[in-house]
């Protein structure tokens, strides 16, 4: 799929929704877990070299997000924002380490009761080109937001930055 394609289809995800004011991770978990009626629980993952970034771990009753804690806020937050959006597009794709990286980070967790890993690690495929774009869309919404409140020359540095799409 073409890159202006993949743009368009993160944008019409994006008129969905309408986002937490004022916008918090939290926030928009709480949002999305009451559209997919089960919780979301955010969790460190812990730090090795064999772990991804981030990682969506579904169950029948949860939908874990693992994100890398050894980060900024601001790349944690974007990692949150990449696995939730797989979500919102429905993902489903295997990885083939999954097993492991369920044993490492949910021991007690049955790996029969777990519906689909989504563990990111490369942006080639057009799932991951997606979430990568749906989640800087959103972030980029947000920070956009953010500037407004801040006023007028605030907002006017920004764009020159952060131009609008």
């Amino acid at each position: 799929m073409e890159p202006r394609r993949i743009r368009q289809t993160c944008e019409e995800q994006l008129r969905r929704f309408v986002l937490p004011e004022p916008f918090t991770i939290d926030a928009f978990c709480s949002t999305l877990a009451r559209e997919r009626d089960k919780p979301i629980r955010l969790m460190p993952m812990p730090d090795g070299a064999d772990s991804p970034c981030g990682m969506w771990l579904a169950t029948a009753d949860t939908d874990w997000v693992f994100h890398q804690a050894a980060t900024s806020q601001l790349h944690q937050e974007h990692i949150v924002l990449h696995e939730l959006a797989h979500m919102i597009f429905g993902h489903t794709t295997k990885q083939d380490r999954a097993e492991r990286l369920q044993a490492r980070l949910l021991p007690d967790l049955d790996p029969q009761m777990i519906a689909s890993v989504l563990a990111r690690t490369a942006y080639t495929s057009v799932e991951e080109q997606q979430a990568e774009m749906l989640a800087g869309l959103i972030g980029a919404h947000v920070r956009r937001r953010a500037h407004v409140d801040a006023g007028p020359d605030f907002t006017r540095a920004a764009d020159v930055f952060e131009p609008e799409p």
